[in-house]
């Protein structure tokens, strides 16, 4: 505020002034030069926001039309969130649906039922990546593989199934039908061996080949004997002694076996049309001849008076030899053929009996002691 006598600036507060001594007055604190400038300022401006009013509709105005806002920008940046909002969600789906076992389960079961087997079998594959142990999805990757004739990819997947479930029977049965369709009976055949004793033995049935049968039950026998084998119809029978193998070595077998002296290991096995063959039948026999019984002489040993005719029973199928010298008989002996004349004195009758193998009797020894009455 300033003095209005001397124009000095008075101090916020006094009453007087401190030049003049003259009481305060409130005085504007602007000159009248500032005032006239302030009040052309003024109406430049009302000039200036009355002109497009007297100016409207004149062409080539520069103010005859209003300047409108860009919003391009904006929209432009609100589509970009937008779709990144869209892909994150996409992505954020698209992984949990990835590492979820159901999802990809149904979506290969979804497959599989429109016959796209290829893509059945990626979905099934990484359903199996999230549960390895998971023996329903080996399963239907298995039927899957069999429908694309994929053996190899089959026969590993049913592998796996029992590896983590060894008594898992539809398992066993896809595998029996894949080596039978290959004609890898030996593989079947291992696997009987290993399961014979269990309750999946009857999965074999089917694979399976009798083995032959013997027509005489192994054992000792004194003469000699044949032996017939037996098979399942539309089997060939092959047959080895002695320890050799019946089905690399084996004769074909088409008539009765003879059996000689000794002991004797008889094998046998049946192979039937698909070139599957059984177990091999084993059979071990003796043949072991007995000797001739001893002839049956009669009369017996002693002292007579009266003429006597000796007479001699033979064996079955043997030769008697006989001699009176105290000495064994043998085939050089006399043989004996009709009832000898008992003669005068003591005498010795040695007899054996030989058999069509040149098996022998012991010696029997009858002594005689003929001694005729005298006529007085």
């Amino acid at each position: 505020m300033k003095c209005a006598n001397c124009g000095a600036k008075i101090k916020v507060g006094c009453v007087y002034c401190s030049v003049c001594g003259h009481e305060a007055q409130i005085v504007p604190d602007y000159n009248v030069l500032e005032d006239d400038w302030l009040k052309s300022m003024l109406d430049a401006d009302t000039e200036k926001t009355t002109q497009p009013r007297e100016n409207a509709g004149q062409k080539g105005s520069p103010r005859q039309k209003k300047k409108k806002k860009n919003y391009a920008p904006l929209v432009a940046g609100i589509a970009v969130l937008c779709v990144l909002l869209g892909l994150t969600i996409f992505l954020a789906v698209r992984e949990q649906r990835k590492n979820s076992f159901d999802y990809q389960y149904a979506q290969g079961l979804i497959a599989k039922k429109n016959k796209d087997y290829t893509k059945a079998i990626s979905f099934l594959q990484r359903a199996l990546e999230l549960e390895e142990d998971n023996t329903e999805v080996m399963m239907e990757l298995a039927g899957l593989y069999d429908l694309q004739e994929s053996d190899d990819a089959k026969e590993r997947m049913l592998l796996r199934v029992l590896k983590s479930e060894p008594q898992h029977e539809e398992a066993y049965e896809m595998l029996l039908e894949l080596y039978d369709s290959q004609k890898k009976y030996a593989k079947i055949a291992d696997y009987y061996e290993e399961l014979k004793d269990t309750d999946l033995a009857k999965l074999f049935e089917d694979y399976l080949v009798s083995p032959p049968e013997f027509s005489k039950e192994e054992g000792v026998y004194h003469e000699e004997v044949e032996i017939k084998l037996s098979a399942q119809p539309g089997c060939t029978i092959y047959y080895a002694v002695n320890g050799v193998d019946p089905v690399a070595s084996g004769r074909v077998y088409d008539e009765a076996i003879p059996l000689k002296e000794g002991k004797v290991e008889v094998r046998a096995v049946a192979k039937d049309e698909r070139g599957i063959y059984s177990e091999v039948a084993v059979a071990e026999y003796e043949i072991e001849f007995k000797s001739p019984d001893v002839p049956y002489v009669f009369p017996s040993s002693g002292t007579y008076t009266d003429a006597q005719q000796i007479t001699i029973t033979i064996p079955d199928k043997c030769s008697v030899y006989y001699t009176w010298d105290g000495t064994a008989p043998d085939p050089s002996s006399a043989k004996y053929s009709a009832p000898l004349e008992m003669p005068e004195g003591n005498n010795v009758l040695s007899v054996i009996a030989y058999d069509e193998r040149g098996l022998f009797s012991r010696v029997i020894r009858y002594n005689y002691i003929y001694q005729p009455e005298v006529e007085e």
